[in-house]
């Protein structure tokens, strides 16, 4: 199916979408994502493409919570990062990794079946239509009929399809049942705020107030067992469960030290440049210079860095746990920005991608691609290698630290 479907039922809304003369529509805008694809969940190949342009799609449509409104009453769309949708103090994407790690530590994995891919895609645009002027009829022209109708059974009810607000409440829950996987994309998401509640420091309360209607609502037994015995255990103790912390669930499965808090200084980006150590002479000798390179041959060129990369649209400890299954092929990473100085040590400039390579505990090669002195010259800041560059701290949200060693022998 090409990736121009229809979504049949839906009421089109589009009509929001389009132009004024203030700034680029945000549907056209991001419909460069998905151009070319095809909605095609059976292929592991297709589906990964599918899911970085979610991830693109659902970022940008966060991106910007106040959407500017031309003189025609048209709503448009251009980045202000500023205006950031947010939840708990964060960029509204880590809302949306939270929810994907969830699905992942319950075992739904995309190398494994259909519905894991469809929910992997759902987890990244769940609150998409209910949050920003991309609907469901635009999401399903681009990711299909299924995963739109997912979209639609866990998006709220409106105030006009209920009487009162406990009846709206009610039909927003029993909704979830409309498609199979309704409830588990839904417990992923309660799971997911009720831990972030935890996290800042208590449960938020309407989740303790909605749990018993959330639970004789949605639970049918057999179904999702592990996810609903974890959320109980959360609600009922408004604590994680004993010797286990949110960080020691996410990590499970990776080799890693966990610091209370950051070696050395933590600078700010003018203090980082005053400070750093002299950048190594570069070795512009251009033999040797393979297409690929061992992990445990790269160094770090930073000390610290932050968890979540690429703008906070992914998770370093995901990224791990991913190319550890087999989630996301090593092969599939785009090249590793890379450069060798006067010494021969080979320094990566992609310093959370190498390092949740590292984190994955496989010695593989990665893909690298080599860059000329300028292009090292302009990065110059970022040098402050710990270790000799065997190792970079990351830092976590409550100021915890994740050590993670170099694999070198």
């Amino acid at each position: 199916m090409k990736i121009f479907g229809a979504f049949l039922g839906l009421s089109l809304s589009s009509g929001l979408l389009w132009a004024s003369s203030v700034g680029l529509p945000l549907a056209q805008y991001c419909e460069r994502y998905v151009l070319g694809l095809e909605v095609d969940y059976s292929s592991f190949d297709n589906f990964l493409k599918l899911y970085r342009a979610a991830v693109a799609v659902s970022a940008k449509a966060h991106s910007n919570a106040e959407q500017l409104v031309g003189a025609d009453g048209q709503a448009s769309y251009r980045v202000y990062p500023e205006m950031d949708q947010r939840y708990g103090g964060d960029r509204y994407t880590v809302h949306l990794i939270e929810v994907e790690s969830v699905l992942r530590r319950f075992a739904f994995r995309s190398r494994d079946s259909v519905d894991a891919r469809i929910l992997k895609i759902a987890a990244r645009l769940h609150d998409t239509a209910e949050d920003t002027p991309l609907q469901l009829d635009i999401l399903a022209k681009w990711f299909g009929d299924d995963v739109a109708a997912l979209l639609f059974a866990v998006k709220k009810a409106e105030p006009v399809e209920a009487a009162d607000a406990d009846a709206l409440k009610k039909l927003t829950i029993e909704r979830v049942l409309s498609h199979r996987l309704g409830t588990t994309l839904k417990l992923a998401d309660r799971i997911a705020n009720v831990e972030k509640g935890l996290r800042s420091g208590g449960i938020l309360p309407k989740y303790l107030r909605d749990h018993s209607l959330f639970r004789e609502t949605l639970y049918r037994s057999g179904e999702n067992e592990e996810m609903w015995s974890y959320l109980d255990a959360l609600i009922e103790k408004q604590a994680f469960p004993a010797g286990r912390d949110y960080w020691s669930s996410r990590l499970e499965g990776l080799s890693y030290v966990m610091a209370d808090g950051l070696e050395g200084p933590r600078y700010t980006e003018a203090e980082l440049s005053a400070a750093k150590d002299p950048l190594p002479a570069f070795g512009g000798d251009d033999r040797d210079r393979p297409a690929r390179l061992r992990i445990s041959k790269i160094h770090f060129m930073q000390r610290y860095g932050q968890e979540n990369m690429g703008h906070r649209k992914y998770s370093l400890i995901e990224a791990a746990q991913d190319l550890a299954t087999g989630e996301l092929p090593f092969e599939s990473l785009p090249p590793l920005e890379v450069w060798r100085d006067d010494q021969g040590r080979v320094w990566a400039l992609d310093n959370r991608r190498l390092a949740a390579a590292v984190l994955s505990g496989i010695d593989a090669e990665l893909p690298v691609q080599w860059v000329d002195e300028a292009k090292i010259r302009a990065d110059s800041f970022k040098f402050e290698p710990w270790r000799g560059g065997t190792a970079i701290q990351i830092i976590l949200e409550d100021g915890r630290v994740l050590v993670v060693e170099g694999l070198r022998k």
